[in-house]
């Protein structure tokens, strides 16, 4: 398990921006929604990304909502998993998943 707090977590995110990733993961991190923010900046320029790995933080409805709305927003997209359990996903989380799985084709698990 990672003992990164938040902050931490967001220095890895700064670190990498920019770059070029194909998987990309950061379960137990503690992020928030503050992290899940930079990570919807991330997916909406990283096109060759095919797995995101968020698992087991706080990202709760709103974080996972930019999130996936980021995902949606992005046709040129290669996602093809995204991992995102016990992050405190309510209804609203729920359904902004539902929404970008009914349009993103790419996704499979």
């Amino acid at each position: 398990y990672n003992k990164l707090d938040e902050a931490a977590s967001l220095e890895l995110l700064a670190a990498i921006k920019g770059k070029s990733m194909v998987s990309f993961g950061m379960a137990r991190c503690n992020l928030r929604i503050k992290g899940a923010k930079v990570v919807a900046k991330m997916v909406t320029v990283m096109t060759s990304m095919t797995s995101l790995v968020l698992g087991f933080n706080e990202l709760c409805d709103k974080g996972v909502a930019s999130i996936c709305e980021a995902v949606q927003g992005n046709p040129a997209t290669k996602l093809a998993s995204l991992d995102i359990p016990k992050n405190s996903i309510g209804p609203r989380g729920a359904n902004s998943a539902a929404a970008m799985l009914a349009v993103i084709t790419s996704l499979t698990q």
